[in-house]
């Protein structure tokens, strides 16, 4: 049985790259050389799409900083608990707390045990002097079970 793959075409001026991705491979080819001087011009954008479709989670956490607008856009595309964990943390560091809020507790519904967002919601509980819940949110972020 032949493994799914997924190409990707890309234009830049005066070149077109294709990306074609079979898991676990990635082989980028191009109309054109990479200058030597500058391959990141070329295959920087390239790899981002890869792990878009690789790995969301890794192309989500690496833009965190750069890009949050991205990176919430890809968060957002998927229904995983980390999805809602990480947009919430730049929802909260947008101070567009109850968004935050309300994607934090989509991640606990999806994963319970998972301690992070439990630990995340506290901090915001926390800033709006809810200590009680968030105490309560620390301790199920420390014994989840």
């Amino acid at each position: 049985m032949r493994p799914h793959s997924h190409s990707i075409g890309q234009d830049w001026p005066g070149c077109r790259i294709k990306l074609h991705f079979i898991p676990p491979y990635c082989i980028f080819t191009s109309d054109k050389g990479v200058d030597p001087e500058r391959p990141d011009d070329l295959l920087a954008p390239a790899a981002e799409k890869v792990f878009e479709l690789a790995d969301p989670y890794i192309a989500a956490a690496a833009l965190r900083e750069t890009d949050p607008g991205k990176s919430l856009m890809i968060a957002k595309q998927n229904d995983a608990p980390w999805a809602h964990n990480l947009a919430g943390v730049i929802l909260r560091h947008q101070l567009k707390t109850e968004e935050a809020i309300a994607e934090y507790e989509k991640a606990i519904k999806l994963d319970p045990h998972n301690p992070r967002p439990h630990h995340n919601l506290a901090i915001i509980l926390r800033a709006q002097g809810k200590t009680k819940d968030a105490d309560a949110q620390e301790r199920m972020a420390e014994h989840p079970d």
